[in-house]
């Protein structure tokens, strides 16, 4: 289950469904629960969009103010990264534009 959507009593309902029908069945079912990690955003960038390209470098920079984004580095509300990376981490970004 996605704890990311719903309240906890639809996540409830939903496993208790699971249950319900599983007992009927004679199966045994295991439950998953997905809980979210942090979420970092990033601010906005001088010229108001940028674009990268596969293999380019760029910082997201928790002490970077808003509106200082280009496109080498990007200001970030999550000031936390620092401490759970390491030198030389690969990320994945999940938008090919940020604007």
């Amino acid at each position: 289950m996605n704890f990311s959507h719903g309240t906890p009593e639809d996540h409830q309902i939903r496993a208790d469904k699971v249950r319900v029908i599983a007992a009927r069945l004679g199966r045994h079912v295991a439950i998953l629960g997905d809980l979210q990690g942090p979420k970092i955003r990033v601010s906005t960038f001088k010229e108001g969009k940028i674009f990268l390209n596969i293999g380019d470098k760029f910082l997201l920079d928790a002490e970077l103010g808003k509106g200082e984004g280009d496109k080498e580095k990007v200001g970030i509300d999550y000031k936390g990264l620092p401490a759970d990376v390491v030198p030389a981490i690969s990320c994945c970004l999940t938008m090919a534009a940020f604007s």
